[in-house]
């Protein structure tokens, strides 16, 4: 397995992004990963929700998730592009929360299965938005993927210093096991 990075989004705007956004993604990997650090602008709440959404699609998404926090764990489902938490503007000063996103057999003609792991951190007093999450997302369209987009659903931006990496991941043959 080979992992080659595509492009790097990194907010350097002092008033901060709507959203990152990878584009003309090449149908030459096996599967995609995306990489972030992300903060949003939203006040009142120290998580804000992550929308994910393929080349410029809001329908026929789908996602279950499990996650805990510091006194609790529970599941849900949802069909509204979210895939996870990340901190916001009253979170831990300075703090951002981590996701990566496991996009398997983006080119192919069938539905898109992706896997999300993520963390939004929060130690000032408000322990239990300090969450966890696993997410199993569902894209049920026939299009290959050509363009990934992360969206902040309650705040306006991704925060200065957020950042993303795509990567394409190439099936590879490791002398035992040969995988095409």
């Amino acid at each position: 397995m080979k992992k080659t990075l595509i492009q790097r989004a990194d907010v350097t705007e002092s008033l901060g992004r709507a959203a990152i956004e990878f584009t003309n993604i090449s149908g030459s990997y096996t599967d995609l990963y995306l990489v972030a650090s992300l903060r949003s602008d939203r006040s009142g709440n120290p998580v804000d929700v992550l929308e994910l959404e393929f080349n410029g699609d809001s329908t026929n998404r789908s996602s279950r998730r499990l996650y805990g926090n510091s006194s609790a764990a529970d599941s849900g489902s949802f069909t509204n592009g979210r895939i996870g938490l990340t901190n916001a503007s009253t979170a831990t000063s300075n703090s951002f929360g981590s996701v990566s996103i496991h996009i398997a057999n983006y080119a192919s003609s069938n539905a898109k299965s992706v896997s999300v792991d993520n963390i939004s951190e929060n130690n000032s007093g408000a322990a239990n938005y300090a969450f966890q999450e696993i997410t199993a997302f569902l894209w049920d369209d026939s299009a290959a993927i050509t363009s990934v987009k992360l969206i902040p659903q309650l705040g306006t931006v991704f925060v200065q210093y957020s950042s993303a990496s795509l990567y394409g991941i190439t099936a590879g043959n490791d002398g035992i096991t040969t995988v095409s």
